[in-house]
């Protein structure tokens, strides 16, 4: 997930029907950003390819195109769409912070961060722990 402390699609709008579910019904604008300090562990080998890293992830995920309607009250229309709805779409800022191991293992780094949200909206779906596969910029 591109947000930490977030699941995916864990943030922006959503669409809460007559069932009182949210769902994710996608945005047309964000702005996400990470600050990351990677240092090397104290004691262990460089040649193992362990390092820590501390983070933080903030930005926003809005603007659905979406027009809400209060639940009950009438139709929430998109493009063809028409629902029953109360959509939740805020530019509200959201952030979080944590802390994560690196392994560059033979098949490319492996990762693992815990991360906490210190800023979230009614809606928002937290994850507090991610394990990723990836390349390294």
């Amino acid at each position: 997930s591109a947000f930490r402390g977030f699941a995916s699609a864990g943030i922006g709008p959503k669409q809460r029907g007559n069932d009182g579910v949210y769902d994710a019904i996608g945005a047309q604008t964000y702005a996400i950003a990470t600050a990351e300090v990677v240092f090397p562990f104290y004691g262990v080998p460089e040649a193992l390819g362990i390092e820590g890293v501390v983070f933080s992830d903030f930005g926003t995920v809005f603007n659905s195109g979406y027009e809400s309607v209060a639940r009950g009250a009438g139709e929430c229309t998109h493009g063809t769409k028409t629902n029953d709805c109360d959509v939740l779409d805020t530019s509200a800022f959201r952030a979080s912070i944590g802390a994560g191991i690196v392994w560059q293992s033979p098949f490319g780094p492996l990762r693992f961060d815990a991360a906490y949200p210190l800023l979230k909206q009614e809606g928002d779906i937290t994850e507090r722990f991610q394990f990723g596969l990836g390349t390294r910029f």
